[in-house]
């Protein structure tokens, strides 16, 4: 039946084309006997079917294609691998013929690719995985990661001109570049190490490094981000690379953007730029240095880059304070002296062999930084898939952009600080959390409601466990004071408004969203619309976490969020119930504001903490 298929082809017109397609998709979607799949699929006929010369041209006739192999790709395993992957020739058609349509501008037709191509890297053959990593996987990635790369200077170029309304040229490109992100972090969960390696490698030395790290740093050269865009892009892509399989790729992002390169040096220039950061006046600069501190300490980052950074958790220091405390006493009671020279006795916590070492890293860091690794990050990849036997992919929409003289490459300069940088810059856990504080102190100098949702998220993680008390400065805990007592004022100077009859209405709705839509940071990180300036009108669709209120009764809504949201940050940091008997360390004139005679007691609301453990 097939050969009847194939010869019928050749002499057939479009829609008997596009028939035969559709029946042979519904064919194989519906066979579930193996014996009858075994028999679809043998005699190499699916093979010439998939190599045949269509009018790809046609849209239409691409998308049954498409689909046509899709539906057989998912008959793909190790057992049915054998009627695809010829070995005497090292082909395998399935895979060669479908990356040529990894850029259609069709994205059903790219999302089927991705899927094809997913299932062809987790067959477990040798010969296919052997034939995956020398003909397909560093021409296939460079061409995706090079899209990566431009649709960042795209997605730059259009936050930098674009109004408070995101077009729908802007929402597509943002999804279609976490779409491609996302695509690679499944290729690191179903791929075969080696292929991960290449994926990691092309994602670091050909974007990561060179084009985002390098960007924190403000810079006037032309071909990079702005700071801006590369922390959004950076936090993107811890969040998007948060598995375990991905730590590599994770490690070596923190490592660039937190660790010094010398003992005596206070901070990189990465470092210092990233935490000099949150004190800028643009709130989208503030959002984006938090969202990549928050996404380092979210995602599987090494604790030994943690603590050479000095922005260990609180929770692991006292994970692994509890773990020196016991592994001290069974030392001491069971664990026989060793020589000087030995090795640690099993159990010791040694390295992994194959787990790169710090020193390792960071010279592969400096190296990808600088843009030096083997000569070849600026410059762009080849437009087609030659070295797997295709044909040249097309890809009208991004060109890729003439390659920078060599004298540019270079960017070495950038290893070291800034002088702006350096004159009394700082960049201590210390001076971060400072820095975060400050935050929460400018709740009334227009910032989004979500920047001071991920001060406190990263002030809890770095400063607070369940098993201690709040670890901050007495300072530092006075500042959070006032901005509770700062957003307190504002609530009272509502009550002279005309919504002091709505007050109460508003506290209770803004608890019960509070309460049932706590911080996404997914959204957070994928939502185009916290790159967009505030300055102009504000879109009442738009959560009012991520934009400025745009009439009176949005402001009083803000700023009782905002109270709401200091209030549990300060009973969370104080201890709030420990002990019933604590004075309220909070002495506000809010606390019996509302028995004025004009409401009821049964109305009246508590704009105090309740009691929590006052700071030493």
């Amino acid at each position: 039946m097939l050969e009847f298929f194939l010869t019928y082809l050749k002499n057939a017109g479009k829609d008997v084309q596009m028939q035969l397609l559709q029946t042979l998709s519904i064919m194989l979607q519906n066979l579930k006997n193996n014996a009858y799949i075994y028999y679809m699929l043998s005699q190499n006929h699916l093979n010439s079917l998939i190599t045949h010369k269509f009018d790809f041209q046609d849209e239409e006739l691409v998308g049954l294609y498409i689909s046509l192999v899709k539906t057989i790709a998912l008959k793909l395993d190790a057992q049915t691998v054998q009627f695809f992957f010829n070995k005497r020739s090292n082909n395998m058609p399935l895979l060669t013929e479908v990356i040529k349509f990894y850029a259609n501008k069709d994205r059903n037709v790219r999302i089927s690719v991705r899927t094809i191509t997913l299932q062809a890297f987790a067959v477990d053959e040798a010969g296919v995985q052997q034939f995956i990593l020398e003909r397909c996987a560093v021409p296939y990635f460079s061409n995706l990661i090079w899209f990566v790369r431009e649709e960042c200077n795209q997605l730059d170029r259009e936050f930098a001109t674009a109004s408070t309304k995101a077009t729908g040229t802007l929402e597509s490109l943002a999804a279609e570049h976490l779409d491609r992100l996302f695509y690679l972090s499944d290729v690191f969960e179903t791929a075969k190490p080696p292929i991960a390696r290449v994926v990691c490698e092309q994602l670091l030395y050909k974007v990561l490094l060179p084009r985002a790290v390098a960007s924190v740093v403000p810079s006037e050269q032309e071909d990079m981000l702005s700071p801006m865009m590369a922390m959004m892009f950076l936090a993107q892509t811890l969040f998007v690379f948060a598995s375990p399989a991905c730590s590599e790729l994770t490690n070596a992002i923190a490592c660039a953007l937190l660790c010094q390169a010398e003992p005596t040096q206070r901070g990189s220039a990465y470092r210092q730029a990233l935490f000099a950061a949150i004190e800028a006046d643009d709130d989208r600069v503030v959002l984006a240095s938090l969202s990549v501190l928050a996404a380092i300490f979210d995602s599987p980052v090494d604790e030994e880059i943690l603590e050479l950074a000095q922005l260990v958790p609180m929770r692991c220091q006292v994970k692994n304070k509890l773990r020196q405390e016991l592994v001290g006493a069974d030392a001491e009671q069971s664990a026989p002296a060793t020589p000087d020279g030995e090795d640690a006795p099993e159990g010791g916590g040694a390295p992994a062999a194959d787990k790169a070492s710090l020193p390792e890293l960071m010279a592969m860091v400096d190296k990808g930084v600088r843009g030096l690794v083997e000569g070849e990050i600026a410059s762009p990849p080849t437009t087609g898939l030659e070295s797997v036997g295709s044909e040249p992919v097309a890809a009208p929409e991004l060109e890729p952009e003439p390659e920078p003289p060599a004298a540019e490459t270079d960017k070495s300069v950038l290893v070291e600080p800034p002088a702006v940088l350096q004159e009394g810059a700082t960049a201590t856990v210390d001076d971060l959390i400072e820095r975060l504080v400050s935050v929460l102190g400018r709740h009334t100098d227009g910032l989004r409601i979500v920047v001071l949702q991920l001060s406190m998220k990263l002030i809890l993680a770095l400063r607070q466990h369940e098993t201690t008390d709040c670890l901050l400065e007495p300072a530092q805990m006075d500042k959070v004071r006032a901005a509770l007592e700062s957003a307190g004022a504002v609530v009272v100077g509502h009550l002279d408004s005309q919504w002091a009859a709505s007050i109460f209405v508003f506290f209770r709705e803004e608890l019960t969203k509070l309460e049932q839509r706590p911080l996404n940071f997914e959204h957070t990180v994928s939502d185009p619309v916290t790159m967009l300036p505030l300055d102009q009108e504000r879109d009442p669709y738009i959560d009012l976490s991520k934009r400025l209120p745009q009439n009176d009764e949005e402001a009083v809504r803000r700023d009782i969020r905002v109270f709401l949201l200091l209030r549990e940050f300060v009973r969370t940091l104080s201890g709030a119930g420990r002990g019933a008997d604590d004075e309220d360390p909070l002495r506000m004139s809010l606390n019996g504001l509302f028995m004025a005679p004009r409401f009821s007691e049964q109305e009246a609301i508590d704009l105090s903490t309740t009691r929590p453990r006052p700071h030493p």
